[in-house]
């Protein structure tokens, strides 16, 4: 009998682990990383950006992108709040990046974050990254929680 009670024992913490791991992995082992931005510290930045994110699935750009494009080599610090009442990511990559990032989210919506180009920001939270653009190419900035970026969360640039 003691046997069986030891047997059932280790399966039920194997069956724990592999339920903790499963929904607590860290998805830089697998993620693709493009090379068109680094990580780059904050005393480096060139400028700030703030940026907004909503519930009406949109993000606001202060200055907007679109009146103060990116340069290639430019050092940013994005300032991300999140004034929605639900859970948004702010995400930085290019289109191949974005694509593969929002698949693995898709299948493992529990999962940690731990890039320097990920930010996950519960309602009324804020956090900042800082990258250096280092190659002329579309980037993607974007949230990729379940369905966010379907309904429109976020934003192509062009790096000059």
């Amino acid at each position: 009998m003691k046997t069986f009670q030891q047997t059932v024992l280790v399966i039920t913490l194997l069956s724990s682990v592999h339920g903790y791991a499963k929904d607590h992995h860290h998805h830089q082992d697998k993620h693709y990383h493009s090379d068109a931005s680094k990580a780059a510290k904050p005393e480096q930045a060139q400028r700030v950006i703030e940026v907004i994110a909503t519930d009406d699935m949109r993000f606001q750009f202060k200055p907007s992108l679109a009146e103060k494009p990116i340069r290639h080599g430019e050092i940013i610090t994005f300032e991300v709040e999140n004034e929605g009442k639900v859970t948004h990511e702010f995400s930085i990559d290019d289109g191949h990046g974005t694509k593969m990032h929002r698949a693995m989210m898709q299948k493992n919506p529990k999962m940690k974050h731990t890039d320097s180009n990920t930010l996950v920001l519960k309602a009324g939270e804020s956090g900042s990254i800082t990258r250096q653009f280092t190659k002329r190419r579309a980037m993607v900035f974007s949230c990729n929680e379940a369905g966010h970026y379907e309904a429109g969360m976020y934003n192509k640039q062009q790096i000059k």
